[in-house]
């Protein structure tokens, strides 16, 4: 038997009986409650239900994360699914219920440059919430961080991170072609949807170099992959900006790729002048090339 690196308790759950389905799962077991579609013992706040279906008839694809659906709707208590901003993925406690919090356009840069879809984010906090369902002890004793200093701590953070991406989030993502991780860490960006690795940023940026070039204003091209088009990954690099509209610029950095900026955000409000080379600092601090960076000593 071929070794891996799971930790106890990373195995599958319990599968689904025989012809369970995501459709079946994702029928309503009665009426709406307090503002949420009630699922069985899942409960799902109606803001994200549309966008809740869709990550799991995406997820169905694999057997398994049709399991972890059952396991939720089958549990022995109630959970709910609430939204929250990108990058705040969880489970645990809100208004004193157990609640995975949920972000349906949260994708995920792994360290390694792979990508997670939001709903693989959403299959994560599954895999936590069912292992808190099926043996809390055990998962009040994992979800322990390893000791302060360590390689675990720097590379998982806590056993219970390392039993969910090692086991369940590794089979799941391998059988729908999606990125790996080897630790617990990574960039959340916003994504077009919950079945979606493209950024929201990366179509805006596209669709308005094409409006640009249109009205016959001389672009760096950017080809036909979208992923042309990269978020701001907080380095700093030289390079042509393009004014691209939304409140957002476009640094051209090399071989048809950009770099996108939100110009409030990232660029403290200063839109640079397209065809002028600036250094941007980590900070987002806009400086002439090859001199600091204004207010990099402050």
């Amino acid at each position: 038997m071929a070794e891996s690196n799971a930790v106890p308790g990373s195995e599958p759950i319990a599968r689904a009986p025989a012809g369970t389905t995501a459709a079946s799962l994702l029928t309503p077991t009665g009426p709406p409650v307090d503002g949420f579609v009630q699922l069985g013992k899942l409960h799902v706040e109606a803001s994200i239900f549309d966008d809740f279906k869709k990550a799991q008839q995406y997820l169905a694809k694999s057997p398994e994360a049709v399991d972890q659906l059952y396991g939720l709707v089958h549990g022995r208590t109630e959970v709910d699914v609430r939204p929250t901003r990108v990058g705040n993925d969880e489970f645990g406690a809100r208004d004193g219920r157990p609640a995975i919090s949920w972000a349906p356009q949260g994708a995920l840069l792994n360290t390694d440059g792979s990508q997670l879809t939001p709903a693989m984010g959403l299959l994560h906090e599954e895999g936590h919430a069912n292992r808190w369902l099926s043996d809390p002890a055990a998962f009040g004793r994992d979800a322990q961080p390893y000791p302060v200093g360590s390689a675990d701590a720097r590379t998982w953070t806590t056993p219970e991170e390392r039993r969910n991406i090692t086991g369940l989030e590794h089979r799941v993502g391998a059988a729908l072609g999606e990125g790996r991780r080897d630790d617990h860490h990574g960039q959340p960006y916003t994504a077009r949807g919950p079945a979606n690795i493209e950024s929201e940023g990366h179509h805006r940026v596209a669709e308005r170099i094409a409006e640009l070039k249109a009205q016959g204003t001389i672009v760096p091209a950017v080809g036909n992959d979208i992923h042309a088009v990269v978020a701001y990954d907080r380095r700093a690099h030289n390079g042509v900006f393009v004014d691209v509209g939304h409140g957002e610029v476009a640094q051209h950095i090399g071989r048809g790729e950009y770099m996108m900026y939100d110009v409030a955000k990232d660029l403290h409000g200063v839109t640079p002048p397209e065809g002028v080379n600036v250094d941007v600092t980590a900070q987002g601090r806009l400086g002439p090339a090859h001199e600091p960076a204004l207010g990099q000593h402050r």
